[in-house]
């Protein structure tokens, strides 16, 4: 079994994003990807994210354009194959 997981929280001293991959390798990034649609989301991340990005409203934003890209590439992928 192969798992790998994205944790976030906030603490007095802000926003925290770890990692933890499937051979146990850790990370503490801005943003984060991972899974089948990882190679989609990573370009709108990387274009998108900014450090003043903490404001609720844009990071929402944010998200719900990257999850309707990841619905449409999971429905191209099924129809494949």
């Amino acid at each position: 079994m192969r798992n790998q997981f994205i944790f976030g929280g906030v603490d007095i001293t802000g926003p925290h994003l770890h990692t933890i991959y499937p051979h146990g390798y850790t990370d503490t990034l801005p943003f984060a990807t991972m899974g089948s649609g990882s190679l989609v989301a990573m370009p709108v991340f990387e274009s998108r994210y900014r450090e003043e990005l903490i404001k609720k409203a844009e990071g929402i934003q944010l998200v719900t354009e990257y999850s309707m890209i990841w619905v449409v590439e999971a429905m191209l992928v099924s129809q494949n194959r």
